[in-house]
């Protein structure tokens, strides 16, 4: 085991109430956070780095007030996103890609001290595979395995590992789309997997969602049917009514209507499903001006009935000059409780890349939050907040982001009759859609029908069975229906 104890002077900004802060932690390298956990009564931030001429994993210690830092590096394995995870006895076990020899991947245990116990090298279907992100569930250490350098039919790979290091399945998703881009993973309340990714479809990035067992079966699988929009970050998280919202950027830019009134061209969408994968209704940020561009970096499930998302906003229209990190915060149904931007108060004309990792809600309400601050051409800082329950530092509140949202009507039913059929339905008025996708329980897609144009349909070549449709114009989902096919 090789690595180094740091102890640093970190610059705070410390506002009305003696336990919030914002705090600059220097760095040795261009930190890249992975984590952000809690232990005891300390916090620990992980973050991807380079350590000489070596890639390895940075942990960075906190106190509960920020007061006082630490930092081991790993040398060999870069975490993934959302490693280490504490289990027993404040044991740490996290995955990641290997960078010293040979390719493949390692995993990691730590005891409470954060000295190293044991690693281990696991070896997937491909030598130019990485590991994206990663979840504990069920007392297992989850991977996913991607062929990151694969130019069209990238493979995802799920790695199952118990926590002494030992691997116990390793299983190819067989998903029945071709270039998988960007994941995200999170755990459902029921002990499974909800996996997200894009993948391209027609010259189209599209949204696929599923739910995999702990045992690495598809449960199900749901393709979100989104405006147009341009590859991004993805990320999912499962609200306390058993919801799943997913986020993307979707592309106005030839929207004049839209940009006419002065909007930034690339707005956030979130889209609601509910437990088993089917639309529920989508949200969208509208924000002003511009160049007031929004990205999600992140979502988070809450304590409550909310759930958060960090991410930044572009400072003003010379984006050289920075962008401050921001934070919303919103109830189940999609309402805006409150929506911030921070930014550190050394910096506060703006000429730092102010970026949020990383959200953690403590039992008290309050937040602490891991990312970092970049000059640009200078190698970034963590930056480290604690806010109140409400987003603020202390009784400063800051700024509010200047920003509207707009819901779309959830999801019209479309009335079919009759229902069960024998393979034929027929609607209450003759419609036309661009497509109808028949999907089965599970997701699966098991019937198209392109440039519909009628009053009825004709499912007869599909097989007995339960199934839902949906009536798509213009990239949106117009109409759903669950329908029973039955000779």
């Amino acid at each position: 085991m090789r690595w180094s104890l740091f102890v640093f002077l970190i610059f705070t900004s410390v506002l009305s109430a003696q336990d919030y802060k914002s705090c600059i932690i220097p760095f040795d390298s261009n930190p890249s956070i992975t984590s952000l956990k809690s232990l005891e009564n300390n916090f620990i931030i992980s973050s991807r780095n380079f350590i000489g001429q070596d890639g390895g994993t940075s942990t960075l210690i906190i106190s509960e007030n920020l007061s006082h830092v630490q930092m081991n590096n790993y040398l060999g394995v870069a975490f993934s996103r959302k490693s280490p995870f504490i289990f027993g006895n404040n044991k740490l076990i996290g995955i990641g890609d290997k960078t010293i020899g040979e390719g493949g991947h390692e995993s990691l245990i730590l005891n409470d001290q954060l000295n190293e116990i044991f690693r281990n090298t696991y070896d997937s279907f491909s030598g130019d595979s990485g590991l994206s992100s990663s979840l504990f569930l069920d007392n297992h250490l989850y991977g996913i395995i991607v062929d990151v350098y694969a130019p069209l039919d990238r493979d995802i790979t799920l790695i199952k590992i118990d926590t002494l290091g030992n691997r116990v399945w390793l299983k190819k998703m067989e998903f029945n789309f071709d270039y998988k881009h960007n994941y995200d993973v999170t755990t459902s309340s029921d002990g499974n997997i909800l996996l997200a990714t894009e993948y391209l479809e027609n010259s189209e990035y599209k949204v696929h969602v599923s739910k995999i067992s702990t045992d690495g079966d598809i449960i199900w699988e749901s393709y979100l049917t989104l405006p147009k929009y341009f590859q991004s970050g993805i990320w999912i998280a499962e609200l306390s009514n058993g919801n799943i919202v997913t986020t993307k950027k979707i592309d106005k830019s030839l929207d004049g209507p839209y940009l006419s009134e002065g909007h930034a061209p690339y707005p956030p969408q979130l889209v609601w499903t509910d437990a088993d994968g089917n639309e529920i209704k989508d949200y969208f940020f509208k924000s002003k001006p511009h160049y007031a561009d929004l990205s999600i970096n992140r979502l988070f499930k809450g304590k409550g009935d909310y759930f958060f998302g960090i991410g930044n906003r572009n400072h003003q229209e010379d984006t050289q000059k920075g962008y401050y990190g921001w934070i919303f915060k919103m109830d189940n149904e999609g309402n805006i409780l409150w929506n911030r931007k921070y930014y550190h108060t050394a910096y506060q004309d703006g000429n730092r890349y102010h970026k949020i990792d990383y959200l953690l809600e403590l039992d008290n309400g309050d937040i602490i939050t891991a990312g970092t601050a970049t000059l640009p051409g200078v190698e970034g800082e963590v930056w480290v907040m604690r806010l109140n329950s409400e987003g603020c530092l202390g009784d400063d509140c800051g700024d509010p982001i200047s920003s509207t949202g707009e819901i779309t009507t959830e999801i019209p039913t479309v009335i079919l009759f009759p229902n069960p059929s024998t393979g034929v339905f027929h609607l209450d008025e003759f419609k036309t859609f661009d497509y109808i996708r028949v999907t089965d329980i599970s997701g699966k897609i098991v019937h198209q029908i392109n440039a519909f144009s009628g009053s009825s349909l004709n499912l007869s070549a599909v097989e007995n069975g339960n199934y839902w449709i949906q009536f798509i114009d213009d990239g949106i989902v117009e109409g759903i229906s669950a329908l029973v096919i039955a000779r």
